[in-house]
């Protein structure tokens, strides 16, 4: 966050130092430096606006993998038991013949 500050208030250093050395009319210099302050606000404005919208997608985004990852968690898990309920009796089959095998 102190690096756009430190931007900021380097563009808006810059600005009134070179509106200072312009050439121009006292109030013309005026003019243009109110406007440029009005541009840095705004600009600072929408830059804060982007972080708050930044910050409110990251909440829910990690609303939405809180929600999401138990459920597919336990998914998992059922899928992984499954298997197991289906693979026990061919393992233990395959087991067997090679018990039989063996002996022979």
């Amino acid at each position: 966050m102190s690096f756009f500050k430190g931007i900021l208030f380097g563009v808006g250093v810059g600005s009134a130092v070179g509106l200072l050395l312009a050439p121009r009319k006292g109030s013309k210099t005026q003019e243009k430096m109110i406007d440029d302050v009005r541009d840095i606000v705004q600009r600072t404005d929408e830059l804060n606006e982007s972080l708050k919208n930044f910050r409110t997608a990251v909440i829910d985004l990690k609303t939405t993998f809180d929600a999401l990852v138990p459920e597919f968690t336990s998914g998992v898990k059922k899928d992984i038991e499954d298997f197991n309920f289906q693979a026990e009796p061919r393992i233990k089959q395959i087991q067997e013949t090679i018990d039989h095998l063996s002996i022979d």
